[in-house]
């Protein structure tokens, strides 16, 4: 059984939950941090988890490998305007094999695509 470790996905910004292998696939199950205020009114400590789901993201292969990141998104409502509100994923960093050093260098920030 190879076992990879949690960092390999260098996602700085979220929390890995779980990791599932499979022959032809690895599934991680991400979280991003949850907000600080609300997005409609700033009003600071009075949020409260509403409700959550899971949803599937591609990403590039690794050892041969499809990727699938289940990115547990979370709604919240503010306790002080009664908005709900689903924050906005964080940037996934992308990453590019450099041909002349052989090295893997950060590419431009993106977003993973959903799959279909």
């Amino acid at each position: 059984m190879m076992h990879l470790a949690d960092n390999v996905l260098h996602l700085a910004e979220y929390h890995i939950l779980g990791t599932k292998i499979e022959e032809h696939d690895l599934h991680y199950q991400v979280e991003a941090s949850e907000p600080l205020a609300c997005e409609e009114c700033d009003v600071e400590g009075e949020l409260a988890r509403f409700s959550k789901r899971d949803v599937d993201y591609r990403d590039l292969s690794i050892h041969a490998k499809r990727i699938t990141l289940w990115v547990v998104r979370r709604r919240y409502i503010c306790r002080a305007c009664g908005k709900t509100f689903c924050p906005a994923l964080v940037p996934i960093q992308s990453w590019s094999l450099d041909l002349q050093s052989g090295l893997y260098q950060p590419a431009r920030a993106r977003l993973v695509t959903a799959k279909a």
